[in-house]
C-alpha cells in the first residue's frame, strides 16, 4: 500500500530525514540537514509555505521531497516560480510519481506557473541539483550523492534541464605549479597568505571573510560560516591579505569519508583578482602536496562560468560530474 503524508509530527520529521543514509549521504551531510533543514529552523519558511512530503509503502518511508514557494522572490521578481528540494528515495517509480503529483498540486494552490529543482533545502547553496553519476566517496562533502534514477523520474514526468553546475575531481601534481607566480605576486603587490583558523572561539577568520560581503549581507555570511565551520579544513583553507585588508579566501571542506572539496574561491571585486587567486591556489596545492593528498574535488561551478571552469581544468582534472536542476510548467 502506497501513502503520501505531509511530515508534521516529530516522528514523521525523523522518518523524513532518516532516508538520507539510504540515499548515500555522508554523516556530516546527514547531521547538517537535521540541524539546518528541519522545519523549526529552516530559513526558507520565512519566505513562504514549505511542505515536507514523505511517501510510505507498507508503513516504511521510501521517497521524500520538500516543496515550497518563495513569496518574497515572487513579489520582487514578478515571476511565479515554485521549487522543490531533497528529491530522494528508493528506486520506486510509483512513489516518485505520487510525490511529483503532490508537488504540482501544491504549486497550483500557491498560484505558481513553473516549478524548479532540486534547489538547496535551506537556502545555503548546498545539495543544489541532482548528480548525474554516483561518485560514492569520490566526491566532496555537501554536494549530495548521485541519482541517475531520480533524474530519469523527473524527465519521465516532463521536467527539462534548466541549468547545471560542474564538479571536478583533481589530481594533485607532485610540485606546486603556481609557486613561482605566487611568490612574484606576493612581492609585487605586498600580499600575504595565511591559513584559515575556524576555531569555535575564533572570530577573525569570519570577520575577514565577511568584510568582502556587502554590509547588508554580513550577518547572513556570519551565519553561513558558523554552519559550515565544523567541516572547514584548517590545513587547506586560506585567506589572502594586503596589510590588514582581506582581499580573498579559499574555503576547503572535509569529511570523514569524502574527498577534500575546494568549494569557494572569492576575491575582492575591486582588488587584484588574478594574483590573489594564484596565491590562494598555490597555498592549496602546496598544502595538499605537503600532507600527501593525491586527489581533491573542486566544486560546484556554474556551467556557464567559463573562466572558473577553465581555471580549475588547468589544475589537472580527470573526472567531471554535473549537478542538474530542472524546470517544468505547472499545468
Amino acid at each position: 500500500m502506497l501513502e503520501i503524508r505531509e511530515a508534521n509530527t516529530p516522528g514523521e520529521i525523523r522518518a523524513f530525514f532518516s532516508l538520507s543514509k539510504a540515499c548515500g549521504y555522508f554523516g556530516e551531510e546527514i547531521k547538517y540537514l537535521k540541524l539546518f533543514a528541519c522545519p523549526s529552523v529552516n530559513p526558507l519558511r520565512a519566505n513562504g509555505p514549505l511542505k515536507y512530503l514523505s511517501v510510505y509503502r507498507d508503513g516504511e518511508i521510501v521517497f521524500r521531497a520538500l516543496a515550497g514557494s518563495d513569496e518574497y522572490f515572487k513579489e520582487k521578481s514578478g515571476k511565479r516560480i515554485g521549487y522543490f528540494s531533497l528529491f530522494d528515495g528508493y528506486r520506486d517509480a510509483e512513489a516518485a510519481r505520487l510525490i511529483l503529483d503532490k508537488i504540482m498540486t501544491l504549486q497550483r494552490e500557491w498560484k505558481n506557473v513553473e516549478v524548479i529543482g532540486p534547489v538547496s533545502p535551506d537556502g545555503s547553496g548546498f545539495f543544489h541539483g541532482l548528480g548525474e553519476t554516483d561518485a560514492g566517496n569520490r566526491r566532496g562533502v555537501m554536494t549530495g550523492n548521485g541519482s541517475e534514477w531520480s533524474i530519469e523520474a523527473l524527465k519521465d514526468y516532463g521536467f527539462s534541464e534548466m541549468e547545471a553546475d560542474n564538479a571536478y575531481l583533481l589530481t594533485i601534481p607532485e610540485t606546486d605549479r603556481y609557486k613561482k607566480y605566487a611568490s612574484f605576486s606576493k612581492e609585487k603587490f605586498g600580499l600575504t597568505v595565511l591559513p584559515m583558523k575556524p576555531g569555535i572561539f575564533r572570530e577573525k577568520w569570519k570577520e575577514a571573510i565577511a568584510s568582502l560581503s556587502k554590509e547588508e549581507e554580513r550577518s547572513d555570511t556570519y551565519r553561513y560560516l558558523e554552519k559550515i565551520r565544523p567541516m572547514i579544513s584548517r590545513k587547506h583553507s586560506f585567506l589572502c591579505f594586503s596589510g590588514e585588508k582581506c582581499l580573498g579566501y579559499l574555503i576547503v571542506l572535509k569529511g570523514a569519508l569524502s574527498r577534500l572539496r575546494a568549494c569557494t574561491v572569492f576575491t575582492e571585486r575591486d582588488g587584484f583578482s588574478p594574483p590573489v587567486t594564484v596565491c590562494l591556489l598555490s597555498g592549496f596545492l602546496s598544502s595538499c602536496i605537503e600532507k600527501g593528498v593525491r586527489e581533491a574535488e573542486g566544486s560546484v561551478i556554474r556551467e556557464d562560468n567559463l573562466r572558473s571552469n577553465l581555471q580549475i581544468s588547468a589544475l589537472g582534472t580527470h573526472e567531471k560530474r554535473r549537478y542538474v536542476r530542472f524546470i517544468k510548467k505547472v499545468l
